[in-house]
């Protein structure tokens, strides 16, 4: 799918164009994992000062987000190629059937059934310049320039084990019915990774140019520049495993946000008296509605990140 809506316009001295779209697009197969969407801005502005300056501004900017399965394609269309024409994808009960090997199923590896992998990215791209004819000097042409390039990345993988389930062909239960036997695959228990990228580039450079004739015949450039690069980016990546429950995580993350929002409830009660609050040796003083969100916000993460899962979900319990 794609939609896009542009606006141009303006006078002869001041011309503007405003670009906005959206597109996405789903796998080749249906009910999976994997989908793309994408989210652009455009800005372009141009100004005339006078007979002897004009410039001009250009911005784009763009949301990308990306989702996978925690198998990739070549996986999924390599077990599609070795699957066995006799062994079913799905029971006619609606569970999953075995695998070729690995927990490969590929009707199960495409979805997040297995995990998922989230990766978005926002990148912020722009240039400013000036053109200046310098008067009194004809031929003489200042030119300066600036380009900004920004990006920033978070990339997320959740994985956790499967079940599939085989028949030997022979036993059956009391109803008559195959009886098929669970059988735990993949990972061996639920992991998370989590990275973040954050790069700035920077380019500066101007140019001053001459150009003049002499008596009809004789022509003269001078061509004469300086430019200047800044890149410059932080990376972070954590990894943690053995969660107790791939359930767990998101029952926790539902309860710590519905405690910082009675937390939040308590403070803006507060807010209008003000005072201070101790949060591992950081002293924090608030006294407006935003700041009683976000120290709301600290005291409970804090809390989740030094005491037990289970002592957690125990204490918002009883809160609730």
């Amino acid at each position: 799918t794609y939609a896009n809506a542009t606006i141009d316009g303006g006078t002869e001295n001041v011309k503007y164009f405003v670009s906005v779209s959206a597109k996405g697009q789903d796998a080749f197969y249906r009910h999976s994992g994997s989908n793309y969407h994408q989210y652009d801005l455009k800005m372009n502005l141009d100004m005339k000062i006078n007979k002897y300056v004009d410039t001009y501004v250009n911005v784009t900017g763009r949301m990308e987000d990306r989702k996978y399965p925690t198998r990739s394609a070549e996986n999924i269309f390599r077990m599609l190629m070795r699957s066995k024409p006799n062994s079913p994808a799905y029971w006619p009960d609606g569970r999953p059937g075995p695998d070729i090997e690995f927990g490969d199923n590929p009707v199960v590896i495409c979805t997040n059934q297995t995990g998922y992998e989230r990766d978005k990215r926002y990148v912020l791209n722009g240039d400013f310049g000036v053109n200046i004819k310098v008067p009194y000097v004809e031929g003489l042409t200042l030119k300066a320039t600036a380009s900004l390039d920004k990006t920033f990345r978070f990339r997320k993988i959740w994985q956790k084990p499967w079940y599939l389930y085989s028949w030997d062909g022979t036993s059956m239960d009391e109803n008559g019915q195959p009886l098929l036997v669970e059988g735990k695959k993949g990972f061996s228990d639920p992991r998370l990774t989590e990275s973040m990228e954050d790069n700035l580039g920077v380019l500066l450079s101007g140019i001053a140019s001459y150009s003049h004739t002499f008596a009809q015949d004789h022509d003269v450039n001078i061509l004469a520049g300086v430019e200047r690069i800044t890149d410059k980016g932080d990376s972070f990546e954590a990894y943690r495993r053995y969660f107790l429950s791939a359930v767990l995580k998101i029952f926790l993350s539902l309860l710590f946000f519905l405690c910082c929002f009675y937390f939040y409830c308590f403070c803006c009660l507060c807010r209008t008296v003000g005072f201070l609050f101790h949060c591992h040796d950081t002293v924090i003083v608030f006294h407006s509605f935003f700041q009683s969100f976000f120290v709301g916000v600290c005291a409970f993460r804090s809390f989740f990140q030094h005491c037990d899962p289970l002592i957690a979900a125990i204490f918002l319990c009883g809160t609730i």
